[in-house]
């Protein structure tokens, strides 16, 4: 009898390691991070920052029409 209720706290308890370890991972793994480990909020923002500060024009020109459908008409207009 002792050695069924071991067995099941053993059990018990890697099944909670486990299912913490499941939550750590879709957690890390659900969120964006940039190159100095900040975690982003909202990659659209992250993104129309990153284009604003590009220098060279025609770079700049490839990105946005890369990204004509998920930029917003407004912030389509604010980027030329």
């Amino acid at each position: 009898m002792k050695t069924k209720k071991r067995i099941a706290i053993v059990v018990s308890i890697i099944a909670i390691i486990v299912a913490i370890g499941i939550g750590v991972y879709s957690v890390l793994y659900s969120h964006l991070f940039t190159l100095d480990g900040k975690v982003v909020q909202d990659g659209y923002d992250e993104l129309i920052d990153r284009i604003k500060s590009m220098q060279d024009g025609e770079t700049k020109n490839e990105v946005i029409e890369l990204f004509q459908n998920v930029i917003k008409p407004e912030d389509l207009n604010s980027l030329n």
